[in-house]
């Protein structure tokens, strides 16, 4: 009934309440991504077998907040290096959630791009990471794993959780779908934009926490860009690449203008297009529904194309789709190309 993805970690579908003793054998942690009613056993049960639990419910076909999912990922990682045991991940199929969960552990351990882990667990689980938004949570925290390390992933992570990802109950969902969408239009128009490592590390850092100023006040990327610039975690990281992120989320609001704004003048040529994207993926949330999914982006001789996948209909997110467009206004002039952004 399980499968192993490494020689330590396998995933299931829920067992049965017969099945526990026997696994309890061979796993001596098991993380359960289902709630108990889901599940159909008292996760208290495990206990009784000696092994110890990670209880992270996520609801079916769904992707899961990058924070939560690094979490998750560390305690499977380091549970496996100080020689514990092996480790079962479950979800109730065996395939979406826990699938995407073993992917990114592959990816943290193994340093393994998105698109390789998934079709590495593809490989023994077949129809494993069952989604798009699965599939983008588990490419995107590879790529930040790449783009920042381990260590400043920790800090950036730690940077957020200390301010709540800004006291809302879906802060650090709509931080991850604003990551996710950034990193799409990195990938694509970094190099056309002239984006060196430091500014999309920069971004990636903005897009994550720009709205933890919401725990301190509005107005709310004032104070998150004081949060950035001030913060001991960051410290870890180089001075620079600090100030940038602070900058873009200082103007992640299309209310403010950067290039009024004397703060940005040592960095202009490189923080418009990084606000920009930052701007654009912050409307594509804009509403913090996650009706977005995730973006692919076409380039064309005269536009680029945006397709934005619903996750319900293409009705359910042409809001963000229409809000996107509007606040798409400097990185199209930075582009100097128009973009047009459909629902898919």
């Amino acid at each position: 009934m399980y499968r192993y993805v490494d020689g330590n970690v396998a995933i299931a579908p829920t067992p049965s309440i017969e099945e526990l003793g026997p696994l309890s054998s061979r796993f001596k942690l098991v993380v359960i991504l289902v709630d108990e009613e889901e599940a159909g056993y008292p996760r208290s049960l495990w206990k009784r077998y000696g092994v110890e639990t990670v209880y992270e419910p996520i609801p079916a076909l769904q992707g899961i907040e990058i924070p939560r999912l690094h979490r998750i990922v560390k305690k499977i990682a380091n549970f496996v290096a100080k020689g514990r045991g092996d480790v079962l991940i479950h979800c109730f199929a065996g395939r979406g959630r826990s699938g995407m969960v073993a992917a990114a552990y592959l990816a943290y351990r193994y340093g393994l791009d998105g698109r390789k882990a998934i079709e590495f667990v593809r490989q023994r689980v077949p129809g494993a990471i069952e989604t798009r938004d699965q599939e983008a949570v588990v490419e995107t925290y590879a790529y930040l794993l790449r783009m920042l390390g381990y260590e400043a992933l920790d800090a950036v992570v730690a940077l957020g959780n200390r301010f709540e990802w800004g006291s809302r109950d879906d802060g650090a969902r709509h931080a991850t779908a604003v990551t996710i969408f950034a990193t799409r239009f990195l990938n694509a128009l970094s190099t056309e934009l002239g984006i060196d490592r430091d500014g999309a590390v920069a971004m990636l850092i903005a897009s994550l926490l720009h709205d933890v100023g919401r725990a301190l006040g509005e107005p709310h990327h004032e104070y998150s860009y004081r949060a950035i610039l001030g913060s001991e975690e960051l410290r870890v990281l180089p001075r620079n690449i600090v100030e940038l992120a602070a900058l873009i989320a200082l103007h992640h609001r299309e209310s403010t203008d950067p290039r009024n704004d004397s703060r940005t003048a040592s960095y202009r040529n490189i923080v418009l297009p990084l606000i920009g994207i930052v701007r654009t993926a912050n409307a594509l949330d804009a509403l913090h529904r996650w009706s977005v999914a995730d973006v692919a982006l076409e380039l064309r001789s005269s536009r680029i194309v945006v397709k934005a996948f619903c996750r319900d209909s293409v009705d359910g997110c042409s809001y963000e789709v229409s809000n996107a467009y509007r606040r798409s206004v400097l990185l199209r002039e930075t582009l100097a190309r128009d973009i047009y952004i459909v629902c898919s």
